[in-house]
């Protein structure tokens, strides 16, 4: 379907691995293009980031994982696909070449789709709010934090649990904020900030949890107006997580080192 190093054989790997230890297992990922195999299952969302309507479109495909021969019918995995064209179906996943510049709504988009995911998917029996939801890196990073600011408020998922997968520390999912200042104006440290209402929240009570600041000198101008503010993904998603582990006992202690962390 779709793959950017090795986070797709994990979590194609791990999900059957998982159905064939006797587990109800979903994936949940971009529909980066129209994929043969899944089909539209008739479910859509509405979710409302940065002040605009973002509808989703549920397909899925039932990948069958008991290779015996006399395979049990239920055991397999339910491949679950996002469709929204305008945040996904674009010449690179991440950007091209550089990053796009809406990638925190894109992504804060899938995260909130996956939370939503469980409860209408399949639309004939859908999994429900006894879940494990394990997300990975800085694309599903939000999801702890959704899951606990928007979700268990209103005591939905209230027995789920996040488990967190660090893949690549390379990668933490920096997003400025302001994301751009405005130099047109008296003073550029003025220009508006994002919020986590933004994303579609309804307030900014863990903005903290995710803040970061860049020392000056790894700030864009040296600290001359840049103050370095910045929401780094993987930071909250280690804090918001109801557990946090590493796609493998050595990468585990790597990054537990001065140079690898």
């Amino acid at each position: 379907y779709s793959k950017s190093g090795g986070l797709a054989d994990v979590a194609a790997k791990l999900s059957i691995a998982l159905s064939q230890l006797g587990h109800r297992v979903m994936t949940v990922s971009p529909s980066y293009r129209d994929y043969d195999g899944p089909v539209a299952t008739g479910v859509t969302k509405d979710f409302e980031l940065y002040g605009g309507n973002h509808p989703v479109h549920y397909t899925h495909q039932w990948v069958p994982t008991d290779l015996s021969e006399t395979p049990n019918p239920i055991m397999g995995v339910d491949r679950v696909f996002v469709q929204n064209a305008n945040a996904f179906e674009r010449a690179g996943m991440y950007g091209d070449p550089h990053e796009y510049f809406d990638n925190l709504c894109r992504f804060s988009l899938l995260c909130w789709a996956a939370v939503e995911a469980p409860l209408m998917l399949p639309p004939d029996d859908p999994f429900g709010e006894e879940v494990i939801f394990i997300a990975n890196d800085w694309q599903t990073a939000l999801l702890p934090m959704i899951l606990a600011s928007h979700y268990r408020r209103w005591r939905v998922f209230e027995p789920a649990r996040c488990l967190f997968t660090i893949h690549n520390m390379g990668y933490p999912g920096n997003f400025p904020n302001p994301q751009m200042y405005n130099y047109d104006i008296e003073n550029p440290r003025d220009t508006p900030k994002w919020s986590f209402m933004d994303l579609g929240l309804a307030d900014n009570l863990y903005y903290d949890v995710y803040k970061y600041i860049f020392p000056e000198e790894l700030r864009g101008d040296k600290g001359v107006v840049d103050e370095g503010e910045a929401c780094r993904l993987l930071k909250g998603a280690i804090l918001m997580a109801d557990r946090v582990v590493t796609v493998s006992p050595t990468y585990r202690e790597e990054i537990m080192t001065t140079q690898g962390g």
